[in-house]
């Protein structure tokens, strides 16, 4: 049975009100947390918590200005969905004829919710790709096919908004045979592929780091598991916007209000996660004969979730919770030391100074 426009835009206000909500919870927790621990301030001698560690690097990260920018653009996409909802049932055509408001997709509410979807979606992609640049030591090989398909996820997004706007001769009744249609199509495919690219090689790097931890009695399967999860929940929901569009089934509708929060639900999850420290003690301090080691960016924590402290410089151990000594080594390479055992960790570290969160 086919599925109404109408019912299928009424359920998208519904669940994507119920995602915003979740949206605001976890955005209210990431941030809270986040300006929490840069706001602590240890006294000399004084320990860190295990499982909420103060940051020292500067509280204005790209991942939590980004953080705030898709926050504030699923923000007005929820508002403007609302004013749409009045707009089809009270204000056009005093409400008689709600189906023709939703059917127009050059509606200039409609052009507005679709570009703060698109803005959302072009934000969260953005810091999944900042993610792999930092996980990778900015290597520029590995950037090369997700900067061309974000590129391509730009395009893609001026592309939609210009061929709906510029439908001045007659409404847009008929997305999937418009020239928007293809231009949606193409972002769809480009935020797949940029998705699926980012968390392999995110998950491969990890796995690689994760078979020396191993080796000293910690691991760092949770935090696969974690980037596994959020990635899944993105790419699981563009997959099925774009079946759901490529079968020009109204249910394209209810997949486009939601998946600019499915989007940003799934970076809050990574940013509360580590706030949380549930990644960051994947490796347990105590499990180390001497202690050891940690990240080599200042935004490693929020970009793998790993709990890894770098001074790009030295090593900086943590004090055994057995003995209570404490190991520092000045080093270029960093290492993992444990009960007499050196192993280098498989990343180039690059001089400079930062610390992590």
């Amino acid at each position: 049975m086919a599925v109404n426009l109408v019912d299928a835009s009424l359920a998208g206000i519904c669940v994507e009100s119920l995602l915003y909500g979740i949206c605001v919870v976890l955005f209210s927790a990431s941030t809270s947390l986040h300006v929490f621990r840069h706001s602590r301030r240890l006294k000399p001698g004084q320990r860190t918590s295990r499982y909420l560690k103060p940051a020292t690097g500067p509280t204005w990260t790209p991942i939590f200005i980004g953080t705030i920018l898709a926050f504030l653009a699923v923000t007005g996409q929820w508002i403007t969905t609302v004013l749409r909802v009045f707009q089809a049932f009270r204000l056009y055509n005093n409400g008689n004829t709600p189906l023709e408001l939703y059917a127009d997709r050059s509606q200039p509410s409609n052009i507005a919710k679709m570009a703060f979807i698109l803005v959302a979606l072009l934000v969260c992609d953005v810091m999944l790709i900042y993610r792999l640049w930092i996980v990778w030591n900015f290597n520029r090989l590995v950037m090369g096919l997700p900067s061309l398909t974000f590129l391509g996820m730009t395009a893609s997004a001026i592309g939609i908004i210009y061929n709906i706007r510029r439908s001045v001769h007659g409404p847009v009744t008929n997305i999937f045979t418009s020239a928007a249609g293809s231009w949606i199509i193409g972002d769809i495919v480009f935020i797949f592929s940029t998705t699926m690219y980012c968390t392999a090689m995110i998950t491969y790097r990890i796995w690689s780091i994760n078979r020396l931890v191993d080796r000293s009695g910690g691991g760092l399967n949770s935090v696969m598991t974690l980037i596994a999860e959020s990635a899944a929940l993105y790419a699981v929901w563009t997959l099925f916007f774009l079946i759901t569009f490529l079968a020009q089934s109204s249910l394209e509708v209810f997949c486009l209000d939601t998946i600019g929060h499915i989007s940003t639900i799934a970076t809050l999850l990574i940013n509360v996660r580590v706030g949380l420290g549930w990644a960051q003690t994947a490796i347990d301090p105590t499990t180390f004969t001497t202690g050891l080691v940690a990240q080599e960016q200042h935004e490693l924590s929020t970009a793998t979730a790993v709990r890894m402290d770098i001074d790009v410089t030295r090593v900086v151990s943590y004090p055994n919770e057995f003995d209570g000594e404490e190991s520092v080594r000045d080093d270029s390479s960093p290492k993992i030391v444990t009960g007499g055992h050196t192993s280098h960790l498989p990343f180039h570290v690059r001089d400079g100074s930062n610390e992590t969160e």
